[in-house]
Protein backbone atom coordinates (compact mmCIF):
# COMPACT_ATOMS: atom_id res chain seq x y z
CA UNK A 1 0.00 0.00 0.00
CA UNK A 2 1.69 3.50 -1.00
CA UNK A 3 2.99 5.79 2.14
CA UNK A 4 1.41 8.89 2.69
CA UNK A 5 4.47 10.72 0.84
CA UNK A 6 4.78 8.47 -2.32
CA UNK A 7 0.95 9.61 -2.47
CA UNK A 8 1.89 13.41 -2.34
CA UNK A 9 4.38 12.83 -4.90
CA UNK A 10 2.14 10.97 -7.02
CA UNK A 11 -0.35 14.11 -6.91
CA UNK A 12 2.63 16.67 -7.27
CA UNK A 13 3.87 15.28 -10.66
CA UNK A 14 0.44 14.58 -11.68
CA UNK A 15 -0.48 18.36 -11.30
CA UNK A 16 3.05 19.32 -12.44
CA UNK A 17 1.85 17.78 -15.84
CA UNK A 18 -1.52 19.66 -15.69
CA UNK A 19 -0.09 22.66 -15.50
CA UNK A 20 3.56 22.13 -17.50
CA UNK A 21 3.81 24.29 -20.62
CA UNK A 22 3.66 23.30 -23.65
CA UNK A 23 4.50 24.84 -27.73
CA UNK A 24 1.53 26.48 -28.81
CA UNK A 25 0.63 25.30 -32.64
CA UNK A 26 -0.77 27.56 -35.05
CA UNK A 27 -0.91 27.05 -38.92
CA UNK A 28 -0.31 29.78 -41.76
CA UNK A 29 -3.16 29.36 -43.94
CA UNK A 30 -4.98 31.27 -46.90
CA UNK A 31 -8.23 31.49 -48.24
CA UNK A 32 -7.26 30.41 -51.85
CA UNK A 33 -5.01 28.23 -53.30
CA UNK A 34 -4.41 27.97 -56.90
CA UNK A 35 -5.45 24.78 -58.97
CA UNK A 36 -3.45 22.12 -59.68
CA UNK A 37 -0.68 23.12 -57.34
CA UNK A 38 -0.02 21.63 -53.64
CA UNK A 39 -1.62 23.25 -50.77
CA UNK A 40 1.26 24.28 -48.19
CA UNK A 41 0.85 25.05 -44.98
CA UNK A 42 3.32 26.63 -42.95
CA UNK A 43 3.17 25.56 -39.03
CA UNK A 44 4.53 27.34 -36.12
CA UNK A 45 5.52 25.74 -32.89
CA UNK A 46 6.22 28.78 -30.51
CA UNK A 47 7.59 28.84 -26.86
CA UNK A 48 5.83 31.31 -24.67
CA UNK A 49 6.51 30.06 -21.80
CA UNK A 50 9.68 31.26 -19.18
CA UNK A 51 11.62 27.41 -19.45
CA UNK A 52 12.35 25.41 -22.29
CA UNK A 53 9.67 23.26 -23.62
CA UNK A 54 9.35 20.22 -26.53
CA UNK A 55 7.22 19.21 -29.20
CA UNK A 56 7.57 16.72 -32.18
CA UNK A 57 9.75 17.07 -34.72
CA UNK A 58 7.33 18.14 -37.36
CA UNK A 59 10.60 18.58 -40.14
CA UNK A 60 11.89 15.13 -39.36
CA UNK A 61 8.95 13.64 -38.85
CA UNK A 62 5.74 14.96 -41.08
CA UNK A 63 3.78 12.05 -40.63
CA UNK A 64 2.47 13.18 -37.29
CA UNK A 65 0.67 16.06 -38.86
CA UNK A 66 -2.61 14.60 -40.32
CA UNK A 67 -5.17 16.85 -42.30
CA UNK A 68 -8.68 16.25 -42.84
CA UNK A 69 -9.82 17.78 -46.10
CA UNK A 70 -13.95 17.74 -46.26
CA UNK A 71 -15.38 19.04 -49.79
CA UNK A 72 -18.51 18.62 -52.03
CA UNK A 73 -17.31 14.65 -52.06
CA UNK A 74 -17.09 14.56 -48.36
CA UNK A 75 -14.10 14.30 -45.87
CA UNK A 76 -10.67 12.39 -46.26
CA UNK A 77 -7.83 12.37 -44.39
CA UNK A 78 -4.45 12.75 -46.01
CA UNK A 79 -1.11 12.22 -44.36
CA UNK A 80 2.59 11.28 -45.33
CA UNK A 81 3.06 7.94 -45.11
CA UNK A 82 5.19 7.12 -42.13
CA UNK A 83 8.36 4.62 -42.20
CA UNK A 84 8.61 1.19 -40.69
CA UNK A 85 10.01 2.50 -37.32
CA UNK A 86 9.25 5.99 -35.72
CA UNK A 87 13.01 7.06 -35.23
CA UNK A 88 11.27 9.88 -32.91
CA UNK A 89 13.00 13.34 -32.59
CA UNK A 90 11.45 16.05 -30.85
CA UNK A 91 12.14 19.81 -31.23
CA UNK A 92 13.57 21.49 -28.15
CA UNK A 93 12.26 25.39 -27.77
CA UNK A 94 14.34 27.87 -25.57
CA UNK A 95 11.58 30.59 -24.16
CA UNK A 96 10.69 33.27 -26.43
CA UNK A 97 11.62 30.80 -29.46
CA UNK A 98 9.62 29.36 -32.39
CA UNK A 99 10.24 26.40 -35.37
CA UNK A 100 8.72 26.29 -38.51
CA UNK A 101 7.61 24.22 -41.29
CA UNK A 102 6.35 23.84 -44.64
CA UNK A 103 3.99 20.90 -44.94
CA UNK A 104 2.54 19.95 -48.31
CA UNK A 105 -1.16 18.19 -47.94
CA UNK A 106 -0.69 15.22 -49.39
CA UNK A 107 -2.39 14.76 -53.30
CA UNK A 108 -3.20 18.37 -52.89
CA UNK A 109 -2.73 19.37 -56.07
CA UNK A 110 -5.22 17.01 -57.38
CA UNK A 111 -7.93 18.93 -55.72
CA UNK A 112 -10.81 19.93 -57.96
CA UNK A 113 -12.18 23.84 -57.76
CA UNK A 114 -13.51 23.87 -55.19
CA UNK A 115 -14.68 25.21 -51.66
CA UNK A 116 -13.27 23.01 -48.57
CA UNK A 117 -12.90 22.99 -44.86
CA UNK A 118 -9.42 21.86 -43.16
CA UNK A 119 -8.56 20.30 -39.84
CA UNK A 120 -4.95 19.86 -38.73
CA UNK A 121 -4.66 17.20 -35.94
CA UNK A 122 -1.17 16.41 -34.79
CA UNK A 123 0.12 13.49 -32.75
CA UNK A 124 2.42 14.84 -30.12
CA UNK A 125 4.16 11.88 -29.44
CA UNK A 126 0.63 10.26 -28.18
CA UNK A 127 -1.41 13.40 -27.27
CA UNK A 128 -3.14 14.66 -29.89
CA UNK A 129 -3.45 18.42 -30.77
CA UNK A 130 -5.90 19.74 -32.81
CA UNK A 131 -5.37 23.00 -34.69
CA UNK A 132 -8.57 25.57 -35.13
CA UNK A 133 -10.30 24.30 -38.98
CA UNK A 134 -10.30 27.04 -42.05
CA UNK A 135 -12.25 27.31 -44.86
CA UNK A 136 -10.24 27.39 -47.92
CA UNK A 137 -11.20 27.72 -51.93
CA UNK A 138 -9.18 26.22 -55.01
CA UNK A 139 -9.85 28.27 -58.37
CA UNK A 140 -7.68 28.15 -61.61
CA UNK A 141 -5.31 30.39 -62.09
CA UNK A 142 -6.65 33.98 -62.61
CA UNK A 143 -3.58 36.43 -63.38
CA UNK A 144 -4.59 39.73 -63.80
CA UNK A 145 -0.55 41.47 -63.84
CA UNK A 146 2.79 40.22 -64.22
CA UNK A 147 5.97 40.32 -66.59
CA UNK A 148 8.02 37.18 -67.76
CA UNK A 149 10.83 39.11 -67.46
CA UNK A 150 14.40 37.29 -69.46
CA UNK A 151 17.32 37.68 -66.34
CA UNK A 152 20.10 36.24 -69.19
CA UNK A 153 22.68 36.45 -66.36
CA UNK A 154 20.54 34.10 -63.73
CA UNK A 155 19.13 31.37 -66.07
CA UNK A 156 22.22 29.03 -65.80
CA UNK A 157 22.30 29.16 -62.30
CA UNK A 158 19.19 29.92 -60.76
CA UNK A 159 16.49 29.42 -63.67
CA UNK A 160 13.33 32.11 -64.47
CA UNK A 161 11.46 33.44 -61.48
CA UNK A 162 7.88 35.63 -62.49
CA UNK A 163 6.26 37.41 -60.10
CA UNK A 164 2.35 37.58 -61.21
CA UNK A 165 -0.76 38.24 -59.91
CA UNK A 166 -3.78 36.02 -59.18
CA UNK A 167 -7.13 37.77 -59.30
CA UNK A 168 -8.81 36.38 -55.97
CA UNK A 169 -12.79 35.60 -55.13
CA UNK A 170 -11.59 38.67 -52.31
CA UNK A 171 -8.17 40.60 -53.17
CA UNK A 172 -5.21 39.87 -55.13
CA UNK A 173 -2.79 37.38 -54.34
CA UNK A 174 1.16 37.92 -55.46
CA UNK A 175 3.04 34.86 -56.37
CA UNK A 176 6.63 34.18 -57.35
CA UNK A 177 6.32 31.59 -60.31
CA UNK A 178 9.85 29.49 -60.53
CA UNK A 179 10.66 27.39 -63.84
CA UNK A 180 13.63 25.28 -64.23
CA UNK A 181 16.65 26.71 -66.35
CA UNK A 182 16.79 23.60 -68.95
CA UNK A 183 12.56 23.79 -69.34
CA UNK A 184 10.90 27.35 -68.35
CA UNK A 185 7.66 24.57 -69.28
CA UNK A 186 8.68 22.71 -66.16
CA UNK A 187 7.28 24.81 -63.22
CA UNK A 188 9.35 23.97 -59.95
CA UNK A 189 6.38 26.22 -58.10
CA UNK A 190 4.10 29.23 -57.63
CA UNK A 191 5.26 30.19 -54.30
CA UNK A 192 2.75 32.94 -52.58
CA UNK A 193 4.45 35.84 -51.43
CA UNK A 194 1.12 37.92 -49.88
CA UNK A 195 -2.06 39.25 -50.36
CA UNK A 196 -3.15 42.77 -51.41
CA UNK A 197 -6.89 44.14 -51.13
CA UNK A 198 -6.43 45.82 -53.97
CA UNK A 199 -4.78 45.48 -57.83
CA UNK A 200 -0.73 45.81 -57.92
CA UNK A 201 1.65 45.66 -61.18
CA UNK A 202 4.58 43.88 -59.35
CA UNK A 203 8.06 44.31 -60.77
CA UNK A 204 10.57 41.77 -59.96
CA UNK A 205 14.57 43.31 -59.22
CA UNK A 206 17.29 42.68 -61.47
CA UNK A 207 20.08 40.83 -59.66
CA UNK A 208 23.55 39.32 -59.61
CA UNK A 209 22.88 35.65 -59.47
CA UNK A 210 24.11 35.58 -56.03
CA UNK A 211 21.55 37.75 -54.86
CA UNK A 212 18.44 36.36 -57.02
CA UNK A 213 16.92 34.51 -53.82
CA UNK A 214 17.44 37.97 -52.11
CA UNK A 215 15.88 40.43 -54.44
CA UNK A 216 12.69 42.44 -54.51
CA UNK A 217 9.57 43.34 -55.21
CA UNK A 218 8.25 46.21 -55.67
CA UNK A 219 5.06 48.00 -57.27
CA UNK A 220 3.44 52.06 -57.54
CA UNK A 221 1.61 52.63 -53.95
CA UNK A 222 0.07 55.81 -54.66
CA UNK A 223 0.89 58.93 -56.58
CA UNK A 224 4.45 59.43 -55.03
CA UNK A 225 4.83 55.82 -53.00
CA UNK A 226 6.01 52.82 -53.66
CA UNK A 227 6.01 49.03 -51.88
CA UNK A 228 8.93 47.55 -51.41
CA UNK A 229 8.97 43.81 -50.35
CA UNK A 230 12.41 41.55 -49.92
CA UNK A 231 12.37 37.70 -50.96
CA UNK A 232 13.69 35.65 -48.62
CA UNK A 233 14.10 32.11 -50.42
CA UNK A 234 10.82 31.55 -51.51
CA UNK A 235 9.14 33.75 -48.94
CA UNK A 236 9.47 37.49 -48.20
CA UNK A 237 11.34 38.83 -45.76
CA UNK A 238 9.18 40.85 -42.95
CA UNK A 239 6.27 42.79 -44.09
CA UNK A 240 6.33 45.07 -47.57
CA UNK A 241 7.50 48.71 -46.65
CA UNK A 242 5.59 52.39 -47.97
CA UNK A 243 8.70 54.51 -49.52
CA UNK A 244 7.47 57.87 -50.01
CA UNK A 245 8.90 60.39 -52.54
CA UNK A 246 9.53 63.95 -52.19
CA UNK A 247 7.99 65.10 -55.45
CA UNK A 248 4.04 65.58 -56.43
CA UNK A 249 4.52 61.98 -58.37
CA UNK A 250 6.78 59.74 -59.49
CA UNK A 251 5.98 56.76 -61.71
CA UNK A 252 7.88 53.30 -61.89
CA UNK A 253 9.91 53.43 -64.98
CA UNK A 254 12.68 50.42 -66.44
CA UNK A 255 13.37 47.60 -63.68
CA UNK A 256 15.43 48.15 -60.34
CA UNK A 257 18.36 46.17 -59.41
CA UNK A 258 19.72 44.58 -55.92
CA UNK A 259 22.95 45.28 -55.14
CA UNK A 260 26.03 43.45 -53.58
CA UNK A 261 25.20 44.58 -49.92
CA UNK A 262 20.93 44.46 -50.39
CA UNK A 263 19.91 47.49 -51.38
CA UNK A 264 17.38 48.44 -53.69
CA UNK A 265 17.83 50.90 -56.68
CA UNK A 266 14.48 51.68 -58.14
CA UNK A 267 14.57 54.23 -61.54
CA UNK A 268 11.45 56.66 -61.19
CA UNK A 269 9.96 59.54 -63.77
CA UNK A 270 9.68 62.56 -62.30
CA UNK A 271 7.60 64.59 -64.25
CA UNK A 272 8.15 68.49 -63.91
CA UNK A 273 5.28 70.55 -62.69
CA UNK A 274 3.83 71.64 -65.95
CA UNK A 275 5.24 70.55 -69.58
CA UNK A 276 6.26 67.32 -70.76
CA UNK A 277 9.10 67.13 -69.31
CA UNK A 278 11.21 66.07 -65.87
CA UNK A 279 13.54 63.92 -64.82
CA UNK A 280 14.80 60.23 -63.90
CA UNK A 281 15.79 59.80 -60.44
CA UNK A 282 16.87 56.84 -58.74
CA UNK A 283 15.50 55.59 -55.17
CA UNK A 284 18.39 54.31 -53.53
CA UNK A 285 16.88 52.30 -50.30
CA UNK A 286 19.05 50.33 -47.63
CA UNK A 287 17.10 49.21 -44.65
CA UNK A 288 15.53 52.41 -43.28
CA UNK A 289 17.39 55.01 -45.79
CA UNK A 290 16.15 55.81 -49.16
CA UNK A 291 18.23 58.98 -51.03
CA UNK A 292 16.63 59.82 -54.48
CA UNK A 293 19.79 60.18 -56.52
CA UNK A 294 19.50 62.21 -60.00
CA UNK A 295 20.13 60.57 -63.54
CA UNK A 296 18.83 63.39 -65.84
CA UNK A 297 16.90 65.98 -66.97
CA UNK A 298 14.83 65.45 -69.88
CA UNK A 299 11.83 67.48 -72.54
CA UNK A 300 9.66 64.55 -72.22
CA UNK A 301 9.41 61.09 -71.29
CA UNK A 302 12.25 59.10 -72.42
CA UNK A 303 11.23 56.48 -75.43
CA UNK A 304 13.30 53.25 -73.79
CA UNK A 305 14.37 52.65 -70.48
CA UNK A 306 16.61 49.89 -69.71
CA UNK A 307 18.64 48.38 -66.49
CA UNK A 308 20.57 45.83 -65.78
CA UNK A 309 23.25 44.71 -62.77
CA UNK A 310 26.64 44.53 -63.58
CA UNK A 311 29.48 42.14 -62.04
CA UNK A 312 29.86 44.71 -59.49
CA UNK A 313 26.94 45.27 -58.37
CA UNK A 314 25.89 48.10 -59.13
CA UNK A 315 22.98 49.64 -61.42
CA UNK A 316 23.35 50.14 -64.77
CA UNK A 317 20.56 53.07 -66.58
CA UNK A 318 20.13 53.16 -70.49
CA UNK A 319 18.02 55.93 -71.24
CA UNK A 320 16.85 57.13 -74.92
CA UNK A 321 15.59 60.11 -75.35
CA UNK A 322 17.28 62.88 -77.27
CA UNK A 323 20.12 60.90 -77.03
CA UNK A 324 21.41 57.51 -76.03
CA UNK A 325 22.89 57.69 -72.57
CA UNK A 326 24.71 54.63 -70.49
CA UNK A 327 24.58 55.76 -66.90
CA UNK A 328 26.56 54.28 -64.12
CA UNK A 329 24.71 54.28 -60.42
CA UNK A 330 27.52 53.09 -58.02
CA UNK A 331 25.51 50.95 -55.25
CA UNK A 332 27.38 53.37 -52.42
CA UNK A 333 27.42 57.14 -51.81
CA UNK A 334 24.91 59.49 -52.59
CA UNK A 335 26.16 61.19 -55.78
CA UNK A 336 24.05 61.30 -58.86
CA UNK A 337 25.14 58.66 -61.83
CA UNK A 338 27.47 59.15 -64.34
CA UNK A 339 26.08 59.00 -67.73
CA UNK A 340 28.27 57.96 -71.26
CA UNK A 341 26.83 59.08 -74.63
CA UNK A 342 26.65 55.80 -76.69
CA UNK A 343 24.55 57.58 -79.73
CA UNK A 344 23.53 61.02 -80.57
CA UNK A 345 20.40 62.42 -81.83
CA UNK A 346 20.05 61.83 -85.57
CA UNK A 347 21.56 58.03 -84.87
CA UNK A 348 20.30 57.55 -81.68
CA UNK A 349 16.44 58.34 -82.83
CA UNK A 350 16.01 55.04 -84.79
CA UNK A 351 16.66 52.68 -82.01
CA UNK A 352 13.82 50.69 -81.20
CA UNK A 353 14.99 48.41 -78.74
CA UNK A 354 18.00 47.16 -76.19
CA UNK A 355 19.17 44.36 -74.37
CA UNK A 356 21.74 43.97 -72.02
CA UNK A 357 23.67 40.20 -72.50
CA UNK A 358 27.07 38.87 -72.70
CA UNK A 359 29.73 38.02 -75.30
CA UNK A 360 32.54 35.43 -75.62
CA UNK A 361 35.82 36.05 -76.58
CA UNK A 362 35.85 36.04 -80.47
CA UNK A 363 38.71 36.96 -83.30
CA UNK A 364 40.97 38.42 -80.26
CA UNK A 365 37.79 40.26 -79.05
CA UNK A 366 37.49 39.39 -75.09
CA UNK A 367 34.25 39.11 -74.18
CA UNK A 368 31.84 40.24 -70.95
CA UNK A 369 29.00 42.34 -70.88
CA UNK A 370 27.78 44.37 -73.48
CA UNK A 371 25.14 45.73 -75.02
CA UNK A 372 22.38 44.58 -77.74
CA UNK A 373 21.11 47.96 -79.81
CA UNK A 374 17.95 47.28 -82.42
CA UNK A 375 17.85 50.03 -84.90
CA UNK A 376 15.64 50.48 -87.49
CA UNK A 377 16.77 52.14 -90.87
CA UNK A 378 16.47 52.56 -94.16
CA UNK A 379 18.13 50.60 -97.48
CA UNK A 380 18.38 51.31 -100.62
CA UNK A 381 18.00 49.54 -103.50
CA UNK A 382 18.71 49.44 -107.02
CA UNK A 383 16.39 50.68 -108.28
CA UNK A 384 16.43 53.90 -106.26
CA UNK A 385 13.85 52.55 -103.89
CA UNK A 386 14.64 51.91 -100.06
CA UNK A 387 13.26 49.28 -98.00
CA UNK A 388 12.63 49.56 -94.19
CA UNK A 389 15.01 47.06 -92.30
CA UNK A 390 15.60 46.28 -89.00
CA UNK A 391 19.75 46.63 -87.69
CA UNK A 392 21.05 44.39 -84.84
CA UNK A 393 24.32 45.59 -83.77
CA UNK A 394 26.87 44.85 -80.47
CA UNK A 395 28.06 47.70 -78.41
CA UNK A 396 30.68 47.71 -75.71
CA UNK A 397 29.60 49.55 -72.52
CA UNK A 398 31.92 52.14 -73.36
CA UNK A 399 30.01 52.79 -76.65
CA UNK A 400 32.48 50.81 -78.93
CA UNK A 401 30.53 48.71 -82.30
CA UNK A 402 31.65 45.43 -81.76
CA UNK A 403 29.16 43.38 -84.05
CA UNK A 404 26.75 43.98 -86.98
CA UNK A 405 24.10 41.79 -87.64
CA UNK A 406 22.83 41.06 -91.40
CA UNK A 407 19.93 43.32 -91.78
CA UNK A 408 16.23 42.50 -91.55
CA UNK A 409 13.89 43.24 -93.81
CA UNK A 410 10.79 45.18 -91.24
CA UNK A 411 7.41 43.93 -92.81
CA UNK A 412 4.94 46.77 -93.53
CA UNK A 413 2.63 47.29 -90.44
CA UNK A 414 4.64 45.07 -87.72
CA UNK A 415 6.96 46.92 -85.08
CA UNK A 416 8.78 45.14 -82.35
CA UNK A 417 7.94 43.88 -79.10
CA UNK A 418 11.41 42.20 -77.90
CA UNK A 419 14.55 41.33 -79.49
CA UNK A 420 16.31 38.19 -77.58
CA UNK A 421 20.44 38.03 -78.37
CA UNK A 422 22.05 35.02 -78.49
CA UNK A 423 25.81 35.98 -78.62
CA UNK A 424 27.53 35.73 -82.38
CA UNK A 425 24.52 33.85 -83.08
CA UNK A 426 21.32 35.01 -85.47
CA UNK A 427 19.32 37.17 -82.60
CA UNK A 428 15.68 36.41 -82.59
CA UNK A 429 12.99 39.20 -83.04
CA UNK A 430 9.51 39.18 -82.50
CA UNK A 431 6.82 41.63 -83.68
CA UNK A 432 3.64 42.50 -83.18
CA UNK A 433 0.87 43.69 -85.55
CA UNK A 434 -0.21 47.29 -85.09
CA UNK A 435 -3.63 47.16 -83.53
CA UNK A 436 -4.39 43.55 -83.69
CA UNK A 437 -3.28 40.38 -81.22
CA UNK A 438 -0.71 38.87 -84.03
CA UNK A 439 3.18 37.89 -82.99
CA UNK A 440 5.45 37.22 -85.64
CA UNK A 441 9.07 35.62 -85.00
CA UNK A 442 11.71 36.77 -87.38
CA UNK A 443 15.41 35.80 -87.19
CA UNK A 444 17.87 36.87 -90.06
CA UNK A 445 18.72 33.28 -90.88
CA UNK A 446 15.36 31.16 -90.13
CA UNK A 447 13.10 33.94 -91.77
CA UNK A 448 9.61 34.82 -90.15
CA UNK A 449 6.61 32.76 -89.04
CA UNK A 450 3.29 33.53 -87.11
CA UNK A 451 2.66 32.87 -83.61
CA UNK A 452 -0.53 32.71 -81.26
CA UNK A 453 -0.63 35.44 -79.43
CA UNK A 454 0.10 35.29 -75.35
CA UNK A 455 -0.23 38.09 -73.18
CA UNK A 456 2.69 40.19 -72.52
CA UNK A 457 4.72 38.66 -74.89
CA UNK A 458 8.80 38.05 -74.44
CA UNK A 459 11.45 35.90 -75.58
CA UNK A 460 13.20 34.27 -73.40
CA UNK A 461 16.41 31.83 -74.24
CA UNK A 462 17.07 28.49 -71.67
CA UNK A 463 20.25 27.37 -70.47
CA UNK A 464 20.49 25.30 -73.36
CA UNK A 465 20.16 27.70 -76.09
CA UNK A 466 16.46 27.06 -76.77
CA UNK A 467 14.18 29.89 -77.63
CA UNK A 468 11.11 30.32 -75.68
CA UNK A 469 7.96 32.66 -75.92
CA UNK A 470 6.76 33.57 -72.79
CA UNK A 471 3.64 35.07 -70.84
CA UNK A 472 1.31 35.50 -67.76
CA UNK A 473 -2.48 35.05 -68.91
CA UNK A 474 -5.04 32.41 -68.39
CA UNK A 475 -4.31 29.11 -68.87
CA UNK A 476 -0.55 29.82 -67.15
CA UNK A 477 -0.15 31.56 -64.99
CA UNK A 478 3.06 31.58 -66.73
CA UNK A 479 2.83 30.43 -70.61
CA UNK A 480 5.50 28.95 -72.81
CA UNK A 481 6.25 27.96 -76.36
CA UNK A 482 9.36 26.71 -77.18
CA UNK A 483 10.59 27.91 -80.92
CA UNK A 484 12.54 26.52 -83.88
CA UNK A 485 15.35 28.69 -84.30
CA UNK A 486 18.30 28.41 -86.02
CA UNK A 487 21.48 28.78 -84.66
Amino acid sequence: MPTMSTLLALLCAAAFAETAPEAALSAETRAEYIAGEPVLVRITAENTASESVAVADLASRPWVVKFTVEGPNGAKTWFTTPPETDPGGRWTLKPRSQRQVLLEIPSSEKLPPADYTVTIEIDDDGKPRALPSWSMRVAPAAPSAGAATFDAMNVESVGFQTAWVHKALDGYDLYLHHAESAAPAATVGDYHLLHADDPIEPVLSLSRPQESWDRYVYWQSGEKGIQVARLQGQTLRGEPRQVEAPYPSVEVIGRGGTDANGGLHVPLWVPAPSGAGGEIRVASIKDRATRFRSVGHYRKRPELVETMVDSAGDLRVLVLADDLVLHHVSQVGELPSSGRLLLKGDEAKWVRGAEFGSLPTKDGESGGLALFLLSEALQENPDETTTPVFQGRWFSLGGRELHAFPLVERPDGWSPVDALPRGYDPFVLLLKKDGAKQLLQVSPESGSRSLAWVPAPALAADSDGGVWLRGVGAGGPVLETRLVVSR
